[in-house]
């Protein structure tokens, strides 16, 4: 027991710092986590002192991507923190198990997210000071959560000390800033650099600089351009790159100023990336389903043309096919009889897009979802099952049924403003910016009109 309320069950992580146990809160019930500190770090009143002070602001840090700190205080000359039970995986195992990196949706989810994290560390006043891959744990619903704000320190424009409330000389040589790395005075920004470093593993399965030895790296992080081109960065999106060369800055004010703004240049990166449509793996007819749509003998479904996600250039090809099919229909095949047709109207294209939303293929759900965006309004009877979609377990889908809500307008505005208050954190998120974006666009409609 500790604190007089938390009954240590097992412990689940040790470090430098400390012990981390898996612990219960005798006065709630509820399954919490405990970090034990050292016993040298307890001796020293100073330290003492500073430990509380900071762990004040961290328990004002309420953010579902960051890990919640409810108690911190002294037991028996230990220092201890209790804080949320956040069970799942670190970031940096789960980089290792994809081996070249994440895939690019979830990648640029979790790095949005994250982010957003780190600002709402950053609105208490707090630098993190530690940001990197194994501080970070990925849920068993794949939400990540930033840990260990007990190494943070609070925010002082003054501040050039690189000692924590508990004493500890922070600083992880692959994920350190140029500025730490040199003994200069380190802010929020600095942060920004170490959460850029994380998103270029995330996307390539390796940090940018690793030299022979943690001074090595260090030197690279200070004198060496990140390598945002050749071979290593194949894997980033083009459009990520410009992101992360300002993340990656040396000089701390060519960077993002805040974590939010970098997130929002995360946000947009993803966004002008799913407009590109990515080359098949393997080689196919040109627009085999539109030269499908063609032939007499089918009843296929065609629906009102959506703005294409990119251009795919083979399908130049079928040009000539098409007007050769337009311009001389076939001619009818001796005593053939063409199949009745079913009696009753066609099929209504929206509904056949809501069956799909719930396919087992993932793939079929995204494209359903993005259909439904293109048609917008007039496929307002598909926002409960859009809603719905909110939570699929994957990350495409759930951007993509964003999306089709956000086109749809004012139409879903209700529909989203119920969603604000679902039980998901995720839900929520999403649904608050979606809707933050249609009452943006709606304040901005009466001024384009006005000054035209």
């Amino acid at each position: 027991m500790i604190g007089g309320r938390y009954e240590m069950l097992d412990p689940i992580g040790r470090g430098g710092m400390g012990t981390v146990y898996r612990a219960r809160d005798r006065v709630l019930g509820d399954k919490v986590a405990v970090k034990v500190m050292k016993a040298e770090l307890g001796r020293r009143p100073e330290m003492v002192r500073r430990f509380r002070s900071e762990m004040a602001l961290a328990k004002k840090v309420r953010h579902p991507n960051v890990c919640r700190v409810y108690a911190a205080g002294s037991d028996q000359g230990r220092l201890y923190l209790a804080m949320e039970l956040v069970e799942g995986t670190d970031l940096k195992t789960v980089i290792r198990q994809g081996k070249d990196g994440l895939p690019v949706e979830q990648a640029f989810e979790l790095a949005v997210e994250l982010a957003g994290g780190l600002q709402a560390v950053h609105d208490a006043g707090i630098v993190h000071r530690d940001v990197k891959a194994p501080n970070v744990i990925v849920d068993r619903r794949g939400i990540p959560h930033l840990m260990d704000l007990d190494i943070a320190k609070q925010h002082q424009t003054d501040a050039t000390d690189t000692v924590t409330a508990t004493g500890q000389v922070l600083g992880t040589p692959e994920y350190m800033s140029p500025e730490y790395a040199q003994g200069d005075r380190v802010d929020l920004r600095g942060d920004i650099y170490s959460l850029g470093v994380v998103v270029y593993e995330m996307f390539t399965g390796e940090v940018p600089f690793r030299g022979d030895s943690p001074l090595a790296t260090i030197l690279k992080h200070v004198n060496e351009p990140p390598p945002l081109d050749g071979p290593r960065a194949k894997a980033i999106p083009p459009t990520l790159v410009p992101v992360l060369r300002k993340a990656l800055a040396k000089r701390p004010e060519e960077r993002y100023s805040t974590a939010r703004g970098f997130g929002m240049a995360l946000g947009l990166a993803r966004t002008a990336f799913s407009e590109l449509a990515p080359p098949p793996k393997e080689p196919t007819p040109p627009l085999p389903a539109l030269l499908e749509a063609l032939n007499p003998l089918d009843q296929t479904i065609r629906l009102s043309a959506v703005k294409p996600r990119a251009l795919d250039t083979r399908a130049m090809k079928a040009i000539p096919a098409l007007i050769d099919a337009l311009e001389h229909p076939p001619e009818p095949i001796g005593d053939v009889t063409l199949p009745p047709r079913a009696p009753g109207p066609p099929p209504d294209p929206v509904a056949v897009l809501i069956t799909a939303l719930k396919s087992e293929d993932q793939q079929d759900r995204a494209r359903a979802a993005r259909v439904l965006g293109g048609i917008g309004p007039g496929a307002s009877q598909a926002i409960p099952v859009l809603l719905e979609a909110l939570r699929d377990r994957e990350v495409t889908v759930r951007t993509e049924a964003a999306r089709a809500l956000e086109k749809m307008g004012p139409v879903a505005q209700a529909a989203l403003s119920g969603a604000l208050r679902d039980h998901d954190p995720v839900v929520r998120r999403i649904a608050a910016e979606a809707l933050a974006r249609i009452l943006r666009r709606k304040r901005e409609k009466p001024e384009s009109t006005a000054g035209g």
